[in-house]
């Protein structure tokens, strides 16, 4: 894929076409800075995947290293299941949903992710306060 085909359209239909071709990904998101179209000749593609069966870490560098050949650009893969709740969040807010095979892995990476960031920004919170009040150390 060209400079000049890294179009949202031609990224997601790569990205849909490869993982329909791999029976393991349950569904792949698209988010980053291909999403609202900010892409630079350095940048790569954010893909974030769901899995029927978790990948071992050298399983996830070659999935990485087939999506980068499929596309055409340096992919960077994250599995969402061991993500963050902040960078499942930033998926499910700015990301498009490009593939499902699973809907049910979908709305279970939903529902948790909600409920872990609503979690975290709970605990979080009478720290902020503190640190917005100039009280780092609650005293």
């Amino acid at each position: 894929m060209s400079q000049q085909d890294r179009t949202l359209e031609s990224i997601t239909s790569a990205i849909s076409t490869f993982a329909e071709s791999n029976g393991n990904i349950a569904a792949a998101y698209l988010f980053g800075s291909a999403v609202p179209q900010r892409l630079t000749p350095e940048s790569d593609i954010d893909i974030g995947l769901l899995f029927e069966r978790r990948p071992s870490a050298g399983e996830l560098l070659q999935l990485q290293a087939e999506f980068t050949d499929a596309l055409g650009i340096e992919a960077d893969i994250v599995d969402l299941e061991g993500a963050s709740p902040i960078l499942g969040m930033q998926v499910l807010k700015t990301g498009v949903r490009v593939f499902t095979r699973n809907q049910s892995k979908a709305n279970e990476f939903f529902v948790r992710t909600i409920n872990e960031y609503d979690d975290l920004k709970r605990m979080r919170k009478p720290i902020e306060d503190n640190i917005l009040n100039g009280r780092i150390y609650a005293r």
